[in-house]
């Protein structure tokens, strides 16, 4: 079903320790944080978006259905069945041997790993089936989202731990969301999905009308209904949008992306914040240095990343600083907050580094 290398893991980087001061609203604040890139032969040269961290281990989605699993000392590498082509994008880990990773490309997969083997579980062949992202309320129940098929949102569900899937708007009082058709979601991350309470999702979404606002959709049943918001943030050509979402304590969430195809540009319209649950939305006053396609929480700071480089806000999104610059060939797409607060970071050119971030 796949195959696997196991090799010894090479932690080659030096930390670097920064200290740095800054101010916001009226108020000084102190950050100590230490950032290391690990050199993995076995990353290779591939990009990396998808990104699980979970008590100490560590899952990499690449190209061509390569995954890449670190866990001490120890990496493993995988290359899935069916893998050929697919880009994975987003991984949901229950727990070491119960694993669901998301392919993005033609034709859109889902894999389920039990135990030591990956098993295909979910395809879909239409043309326009291009998953975005997955998340799980539990064990159990997780909810995914694609770009639109006749106008509507490919929304599929599960209730069995990813073993099955079933597609939203085959059954009775249920309905995936109508989308104009300029609009799509975002897998640069795989986290323009996320879910808070049981049933509750919110999805993001970009492209649009020129002059138009990015738009976050809401459902409280499971993905049966939704509910439509509109954001801060632009989204009036392809390029741009709502690429990521993170929630803290229930309902404030915070949302980052801005242009891809101008990923330095920094402006208002690329980074907000709600304080409701998604209804209304602010811009922060201070954005980020450019477009971002990952936002995560760790504790009470708030850490965004892109290709130019990892910002921090620590008053809740109204606010962000530069933490980190790009240096030569690295590009930042992804980030993850392990169970003990260690933020791993994944990106192009076999990037893969950590951060410890003192609060």
């Amino acid at each position: 079903m796949f195959s696997l290398l196991t090799a010894k893991f090479l932690d080659l980087g030096l930390w670097l320790a920064v200290f740095i001061i800054y101010s916001y609203v009226g108020a000084s604040s102190e950050t100590m944080f230490k950032y290391k890139k690990l050199h993995i032969p076995e990353l290779g040269n591939d990009s990396y978006r998808g990104i699980s961290a979970r008590d100490g281990v560590v899952i990499l989605g690449g190209e061509d259905g390569k995954v890449v699993m670190l866990q001490g000392d120890q990496v493993q590498v995988f290359k899935l069945d069916g893998g050929d082509g697919l880009e994975i994008r987003d991984i949901a880990a229950m727990d070491l041997e119960n694993t669901v990773l998301m392919g993005s490309g033609y034709p859109a997969k889902i894999f389920r790993r039990k135990g030591t083997s990956f098993s295909e579980v979910y395809q879909n062949n239409n043309t326009g089936a291009f998953l975005n992202s997955i998340a799980f309320w539990n064990e159990q129940k997780g909810i995914g989202f694609g770009d639109a098929i006749q106008g509507k949102l490919l929304v599929i569900v599960t209730e069995d731990g990813g073993y099955s899937w079933r597609e939203i708007g085959n059954q009775e009082d249920e309905a995936a969301p109508e989308v104009d058709e300029s609009e799509h979601g975002f897998a640069a991350s795989g986290t323009s999905l996320i879910v808070g309470e049981p049933g509750e999702a919110w999805i993001a979404l970009g492209g649009g009308k020129e002059g138009g606002a990015a738009r976050v959709l809401k459902t409280e049943d499971c993905g049966r209904s939704w509910t439509s918001y509109s954001t801060s943030l632009d989204a009036d050509s392809p390029s741009k949008g709502i690429f990521s979402l993170a929630l803290y304590k229930n309902q404030r969430l915070f949302a980052v992306g801005g242009d891809y195809e101008d990923p330095s540009l920094s402006n208002a319209g690329g980074v907000g914040f709600s304080i409701d649950g998604g209804k209304t939305w602010q811009s922060s006053t201070s954005p980020t240095l450019g477009y971002r396609s990952c936002v995560a929480v760790k504790e009470d700071l708030v850490l965004a990343a892109g290709p130019t480089g990892i910002d921090l806000s620590k008053d809740q999104g109204t606010t962000w600083l530069p933490l980190i610059k790009s240096m030569k060939n690295d590009s930042f797409n992804s980030l993850a907050v392990d169970t003990d607060g260690t933020v791993w970071i994944a990106g192009k050119n076999g990037l893969l580094a950590k951060m410890i971030i003192d609060m």
